[in-house]
């Protein structure tokens, strides 16, 4: 009797893996790298006027700042600040970021982080995020073998936007490029108060 018992904890302990274990013993070297760079599609279902409805981006993250590329704009979080270049109008605006979301992506993709999903059973994963006065949902799917991120979903007011074909990077163009916004010739908007 005690080697069946044994036998349907060890199985039901196999079967029952956590969400984020094997994702993370698979991409262990991505999520211990001080610089990280992710390729991913978009799909936007309310679209927003100045991005097409999908597309291409990449995003680079380091501990205390990361930067976007998203079809014609660029956007670089770093200091509390974001600026923002629109390759079309040759424009870079400065505003403020939210702490709150940079430090959620900057700390998002490491082994520390993702540990405390461990407990979760299924294949998917949702992040309530309180923004301001809009509340943000972040779903996070993985793939049936568990080691690919196949799905990233975010909703908040009108925005509804998902991240697919994702892509983490073992190697990134030059770091140092991909974190200027070196458009000396550009007009620069400063919005901070």
């Amino acid at each position: 009797m005690i080697k069946y018992i044994s036998v349907l904890i060890l199985i039901g302990g196999v079967s029952s893996s956590s969400f984020f274990s094997e994702f993370i013993k698979s991409n262990n070297n991505f999520l211990n790298n001080n610089f990280q760079c992710i390729n991913f599609d978009y799909e936007l279902k309310n679209s927003i006027e100045i991005f097409p409805d999908s597309g291409e981006g990449i995003i680079g993250i380091t501990q205390d700042k990361y930067v976007v590329y998203l079809h014609e704009h660029i956007f670089l979080f770093q200091n509390s600040f974001v600026k923002q270049y629109n390759k079309q109008t040759n424009q870079i605006f400065i505003n403020y970021s939210n702490l709150l979301i940079d430090s959620i992506i900057t700390q998002f993709f490491t082994s520390k982080n993702l540990e405390k999903y461990n407990t979760e059973t299924s294949d998917y994963i949702i992040i309530p995020i309180d923004f301001i006065d809009s509340p943000v949902s972040l779903k996070i799917s993985v793939d049936e073998a568990k080691k690919n991120i196949s799905l990233i979903q975010m909703a908040m007011n009108d925005l509804d936007i998902s991240l697919f074909n994702i892509e983490l990077l073992k190697e990134c163009s030059d770091t140092t490029e991909l974190f200027q916004l070196n458009y000396l010739d550009a007009f620069i908007l400063d919005l901070r108060d």
